[in-house]
């Protein structure tokens, strides 16, 4: 399986437990490194919000800037607990990397959600153990 099709099993609450490849995938999305490279990416994203429009050639989706500049401190508490908690939740990491990378999602489309409740959802997971841990 692909990176992508095992953070989306991983975003819908699958158990690492239950495959040696989503335990590997897991595994190393949670890193710290890969956590702060996240952080960064929504960190950048905010940055990205607040400047000027201008005409751009790039090829991804546009953000909804708007959104973006009024969920400002739910984003950047996401990035601070990606980059800051010991131990995160596996599915919370995934949540965060796919609310990043869904072009049809709540960061980019109008129609993709309502972006304080997914802000909301990502962190809770994020700090969310799964029983028996």
């Amino acid at each position: 399986m692909h990176g992508a099709e095992l953070d989306d099993q991983l975003a819908r609450g699958c158990s690492p437990h239950t495959s040696p490849e989503l335990a590997l995938r897991a595994a190393q999305i949670t890193r710290r490194d890969e956590r702060a490279r996240i952080a960064l990416t929504l960190e950048r994203l905010v940055e990205a919000a607040q400047r000027p429009r201008g005409p751009s050639r790039d090829i991804r989706a546009p953000l909804r800037r708007t959104e973006i500049l009024e969920r400002r401190p739910a984003i950047l508490r996401l990035a601070r607990d990606l980059r800051e908690l010991e131990a995160p939740g596996t599915r919370g990491v995934a949540l965060a990397r796919r609310l990043l990378s869904d072009g049809a999602g709540p960061l980019y489309n109008p129609r993709g959600g309502d972006l304080s409740a997914e802000l909301r959802r990502v962190v809770f997971m994020l700090e969310s153990k799964p029983l028996g841990h």
